[in-house]
């Protein structure tokens, strides 16, 4: 599982008792509903690192990460800094280079 994705119980059980409080009864059918949201809130902030979006769609295609970076097909395809070097199939990243993406990131930042 991605480390920015994980919940630990404490979150959990933190989560929880937020939505008991605010929907009021005994939790247990709740329980679900709020790990769901967490799990929602969490995957919300693992972001393309090209294109600041935490969708996937067709516009923008797979989100996929390795190590620190995360980034869409599409971004990653169509970023002039960059280029496929490793075969897609074996890699998480598309086949693209960390250090590649990581390179287009910076100069994506010095544009105006």
């Amino acid at each position: 599982m991605n480390s920015k994705l994980a919940i630990t119980a404490e979150s959990r059980a933190a989560g929880c008792a937020v939505l008991r409080r605010r929907l009021g009864g005994d939790g247990r059918e709740m329980e679900s509903e709020s790990l769901l949201l967490l799990v929602k809130m969490s995957a919300a902030s693992v972001r393309c690192v090209l294109c600041k979006i935490a969708e996937e769609n067709d516009v923008t295609g797979a989100l996929a990460t390795k190590e620190d970076v995360t980034a869409h097909q599409n971004c990653l395809l169509f970023a002039s800094g960059t280029y496929c070097r490793n075969t897609p199939d074996f890699d998480d990243l598309f086949g693209f280079s960390v250090e590649d993406v990581k390179r287009e990131e910076q100069r994506g930042r010095r544009l105006p």
